[in-house]
């Protein structure tokens, strides 16, 4: 077997290793999303992610006297982002919004704008904690 000069051993090594955190990269940004409830009870936030953690399963922002909800699932992105523009129901009516957000070592920072008129809601910056798959109040 030749023998390789300790200058070019390192740099195989080197490299190696840096291939090994670029492949494991996206696999620590999507350890911070975690299974089940993310609250934010100042602005009346409640967002549930699935058992995989893999997507949004169900959102709730009270707005005006409302609930704004959005029931369909949401893909939450490799890097912790999650981004969804399209109809929320709003008590026995649609509306039409964008919500956006970022997952962070202790919950998720988001917005949501409403771009239709039936819940009256302004824009809502929140910054959601996480509670737990099961939460007990």
């Amino acid at each position: 077997m030749p023998t390789l000069p300790k200058s070019r051993l390192v740099a195989a090594a080197l490299a190696g290793g840096a291939l090994t955190l670029a492949a494991g990269a996206p696999v620590l940004a999507a350890a911070t999303v975690k299974p089940g409830f993310y609250l934010d009870g100042a602005h009346g936030v409640t967002i549930i992610t699935t058992n995989g953690a893999g997507a949004l399963k169900s959102v709730r922002i009270a707005c005006r006297g409302g609930e704004v909800s959005l029931s369909r699932q949401v893909k939450i992105k490799a890097n912790g982002t999650f981004a969804y523009t399209g109809r929320f129901r709003f008590a026995n009516a649609t509306t039409t919004g964008a919500l956006s957000g970022t997952f962070t070592a202790n919950g998720l920072r988001g917005r949501f704008h409403e771009t239709g008129t039936a819940a009256g809601c302004s824009t809502i910056a929140f910054n959601a904690r996480y509670y737990g798959a099961h939460p007990k109040g």
